[in-house]
């Protein structure tokens, strides 16, 4: 089959593909009770409802996000404390007494020697520094990054408008000169 183009291509194979992700989806389709067996049997986890149901976990984790179904265990504590920079681990047994409240001072204290110690992203005092040479995180870095890159755009396409309009007044101005010489 012939395409005017490799973009042509590339979207008839994207959507062969998608055909194929819909038919695959559609060979197994979930029944009502397999619904209702999901959401009886949620606070057992991904794994063992796939188990239970005979399907991937993967095909189980998609269908309960469809339907709005949690999958977490309960008392499972998953998850950043409040006020925790993403890029800062905090050991289990810290994180664990913290959200329970035991040795809260202790706690506490272990969380400002990592705060003191981290060089955090002056831009958005969030994420750690990973970039040396601007003293930026990787987000903020490349969010300056695309800024200037839109800015030097701008500045070209504005350089061009001034370039087609000197054209054009040069343009018009040798068709007057040409007029004038005619009409003499």
């Amino acid at each position: 089959m012939e395409y005017k183009s490799q973009a042509y291509r590339d979207l008839y194979v994207r959507k062969c593909r998608m055909q194929l992700v819909h038919h695959s989806r559609a060979t197994n389709p979930w029944t009502t009770t397999e619904l209702r067996q999901l959401r009886a049997s949620r606070d057992l986890g991904a794994r063992e409802v796939a188990k239970l149901l005979g399907r991937s976990v993967s095909s189980v984790k998609a269908q309960a996000s469809r339907q709005g179904i949690s999958l977490r265990r309960p008392g499972v504590r998953r998850g950043l404390v409040i006020g925790q920079p993403r890029s800062v681990s905090l050991r289990a047994d810290i994180r664990c007494d913290l959200v329970s409240g035991a040795k809260l001072a202790e706690a506490v204290a272990a969380r400002l020697r990592i705060d003191h110690d981290a060089a955090l992203c002056p831009e958005c005092a969030y994420r750690l520094v990973e970039v040396s040479s601007t003293g930026l995180c990787r987000r903020c870095h490349v969010t300056r990054l695309i800024a200037a890159h839109l800015a030097e755009m701008e500045k070209l396409d504005l350089q061009r408008a001034l370039w087609t309009s000197r054209s054009a007044l040069k343009r018009a101005r040798r068709e007057v000169a040409t007029l004038a010489v005619e009409a003499l």
